[in-house]
């Protein structure tokens, strides 16, 4: 049986969880510069970074909860933590691109293909940020 421990303060000290309280505040932070100052028409890559370190936090906290607050061992199969963090970025991630489809700003409207082909590539660079957590965790054996 899993049981969720809350009342340990010390898990919000673990320094993966630091990074990725990090992580958060650069996405909030370029997000919100790019939408206001208008960069994400000037600056075709800052979409990228975006949904590079978005997929690294999504899929980061999947793995933190699951191996510091389930208390996972990562060394009962590897596999599954592949499983856990594909999983987690796919489902966010393709939801995130039907939000954006239904509130997508009709002043910048781009066609249908070049939206798929933007679509495609976000969820691509996302699915990086994903593998790339993973990676950064198990090589600091968190």
């Amino acid at each position: 049986m899993i049981f969720l421990n809350f009342n340990n303060i010390g898990m919000f000290r673990h320094p993966f969880f630091i990074l990725l309280f990090v992580v958060l505040v650069a996405v909030s932070i370029l997000h919100s510069l790019g939408l206001t100052l208008f960069w994400y028409g000037r600056f075709n890559f800052l979409d990228l970074i975006t949904h590079f370190l978005g997929g690294f936090w999504i899929s980061g906290i999947a793995l933190w909860l699951f191996l510091v607050v389930f208390r996972y061992s990562t060394k009962k199969n590897r596999r599954t933590l592949l499983r856990v963090v594909l999983s987690t970025i796919i489902c966010v991630g393709i939801g995130w691109e039907i939000f954006e489809f239904i509130i997508r700003d009709p002043l910048f409207f781009i066609s249908n293909k070049e939206y798929a082909i933007d679509t495609a590539l976000d969820l691509v660079v996302g699915i990086f940020g994903a593998l790339s957590a993973l990676w950064y965790f198990l090589w600091r054996r968190y």
